[in-house]
């Protein structure tokens, strides 16, 4: 069962995250077996650490490093 303070902190901000330039993707992922927001860059940047803290509001945020990342519109719900 996904933590309620997780989902409402990515839902709070994810459009603000996603805005950065350089971050490709946000999601809730694992990290370390704990849950935690993950921000998808392309390059951990200076300009992107600067920006993202470590936690929010007690949820932990971890910057994964990934190849390109294709959207499929199929994948995309309709009140995004």
């Amino acid at each position: 069962m996904l933590n309620k303070s997780i989902q409402a902190v990515f839902n709070k901000y994810r459009k603000e995250w996603m805005g950065i330039v350089g971050v490709v993707g946000v999601g809730i992922g694992d990290h370390e077996k704990k849950t935690c927001i993950k921000i998808l860059v392309k390059e951990e940047t200076e300009h992107i650490t600067e920006k993202i803290p470590a936690e929010v509001d007690g949820c932990p945020i971890f910057i994964e490093k990934v190849d390109e990342i294709e959207v499929l519109q199929s994948a995309i719900p309709n009140n995004v």
